[in-house]
């Protein structure tokens, strides 16, 4: 049977080398080095950075360091969130003067992250740049809002960029650490490298960057065209992956999705709809994509959830899109 595409959403393995990389020795070294032994993230850049080939391994090391050592401060984010967390206010004769006085303030603050191993996204974000910029790597600071599974853009956010193989590619140091848990809000260290040199065609769907040239598509979208686009929870912990698609059937009779996951394939697979009611799906596999197929909807909502176990326990929702557009 041959199929159309319904939405212009092949999110290219492609897109990115780093999907395919084995970064597993540089991950091992990453994680060999203590912070109590170097001072500042300076020098400790310099020793995560040492002896490694190239920028794109050098860049891995810095972020696979600070996915394992630095946790997000919720308590900060309260504050911040219920209006108590003040910044500095720099002023000056001049703005060369202030110019000065923000980068030490920066810095001052970049130091209190690396030595406390707490921080919000652009403590996280600085403190990437701090050190890539320290082993002479190239990073830009991003400043946008975030997306997440559910719901619509709307808490702000900050990311990196960071320049290899004559392209910039996208990292977000903070999501790649871990999250909080919906039982009490703390955080909990657990590893993403999926969000290390994410496809910018993957990495837009939950990162709306202030400047549209930052999102590196050729055609970006607004704000309004995103919100339209599938949720996915593409770089989780168990079951990432860098492809999705879905397309109606030539006779318009049935859908299809299309996944093809980074790392293990998962035991189980539910598709749902709005009402979490059970969607009934043929799976199948073809050339390394896992790929589901239901009855066609006119509209309406469409939610899918995979396990590790073949028992249908607690299941992790990877997908969340509208049928019909």
């Amino acid at each position: 049977m041959k199929f159309l595409l319904h939405t212009l959403l092949l999110l290219a393995l492609c897109v990115n080398h780093s999907f395919a990389q084995d970064f597993s020795k540089v991950d091992i070294q990453a994680l060999t080095l203590q912070k109590a032994d170097y001072s500042t993230p300076e020098a400790l850049s310099k020793a995560l950075t040492k002896g490694l080939a190239t920028d794109v391994e050098k860049y891995r090391a810095l972020f696979t360091w600070l996915g394992h050592n630095i946790s997000y401060d919720t308590k900060k984010l309260k504050k911040i969130q219920d209006g108590d967390y003040k910044k500095s206010r720099v002023e000056g004769s001049s703005i060369e003067e202030i110019r000065k006085k923000s980068a030490a303030l920066y810095d001052k603050a970049i130091l209190k992250t690396y030595r406390s191993g707490k921080g919000v996204c652009e403590d996280y974000s600085r403190l990437y740049q701090k050190m890539c910029e320290a082993s002479g790597l190239k990073c830009a600071l991003i400043v946008g809002k975030s997306r997440q599974i559910t719901g619509n853009l709307g808490n702000g956010h900050v990311w990196n960029a960071i320049w290899a193989n004559d392209a910039w590619h996208l990292v977000d140091c903070t999501w790649g650490a871990g999250g909080r848990e919906e039982e009490n809000e703390q955080f909990k260290f657990d590893f993403k490298p999926g969000y290390f040199m994410t496809p910018p065609k993957l990495f837009v769907l939950d990162h709306f960057p202030e400047e549209s040239k930052w999102q590196l598509l050729a055609q970006p979208y607004s704000e309004k065209e995103l919100n339209k686009q599938p949720h996915l929870n593409y770089a989780n912990a168990t079951h990432p992956f860098s492809v999705f698609a879905f397309q109606a059937s030539t006779d318009g009779k049935s859908t299809e999705i299309k996944f093809k996951f980074s790392a293990a394939k998962p035991s189980a697979i539910m598709l749902s709809n709005a009402n979490a009611k059970p969607i009934e799906f043929r799976q199948d596999e073809q050339d390394g994509f896992v790929i589901l197929t239901f009855k066609r909807m006119a509209s309406g909502k469409a939610e899918v959830f995979v396990s590790s176990t073949a028992k249908q326990g607690k299941m992790l929702k990877i997908a969340s899109f509208e049928l019909g557009r």
